[in-house]
């Protein structure tokens, strides 16, 4: 199964309301006026999951949009293909490249999303608090697509230092893409 050691990575344990959707806002979507994103499988949404693996994190997202029920073994609309999303991710350092997959493009290969560093939010704003942030431009999601971030590049950890171990934020030296490939030998798929 291509993407199998993320995808079935025993050590998995859903971290969803950690990092998006609750009251840590690590993991901020939005797009197109309309489109509702929601930690819950719901009619009508994108539905956001956060697994963290021994790997690191992997964000499914869901295209439940035109959907009128989510019964695993009831009949489907055709997706309706959503343009237009963004993601901002903090606390970061360096801003960290993402992979990015879908069986919906490109025969699901993978491919790396590059963000850009912007400024704190408002204060007021649900984006933890103000922290800085990157935004990262997301491609089109249809039915299903998963980012992945590589622990090294979170700039939080379960004691909340850098990944690393130190204060200092980790950073994205390394070309990701060729970690990535050794790292997944099933990204080439069966």
């Amino acid at each position: 199964m291509r993407y199998g050691d993320l995808l079935l990575d025993e050590s998995q344990v859903d971290v969803t309301e950690s990092f998006t959707g609750g009251i840590n806002e690590d993991l901020v979507f939005s797009g197109p006026e309309g489109v509702v994103f929601s930690t819950q499988a719901r009619p009508g949404t994108i539905w956001t999951r956060v697994v963290r693996t021994s790997r690191g994190l992997v964000v499914h997202l869901i295209n439940l949009i035109g959907q009128d029920e989510i019964g695993w073994d009831a009949g489907k609309n055709d997706p309706e293909p959503q343009p237009g999303i963004t993601l901002r991710l903090a606390p970061v350092g360096e801003p960290p490249l993402l992979i990015w997959a879908t069986p919906d493009a490109d025969n699901g290969a993978s491919r790396t999303l590059s963000g850009l560093a912007e400024g704190p939010g408002a204060q007021s704003d649900a984006l933890s608090a103000g922290q800085a942030h990157t935004v990262y431009d997301l491609p089109i999601v249809q039915t299903w697509a998963l980012i992945f971030i590589e622990d090294r590049d979170l700039a939080w950890d379960d004691d909340n230092t850098g990944a690393n171990g130190s204060a200092a934020p980790p950073t994205t030296d390394a070309v990701l893409p060729s970690r990535w490939s050794h790292a997944c030998p099933t990204q080439q798929g069966l």
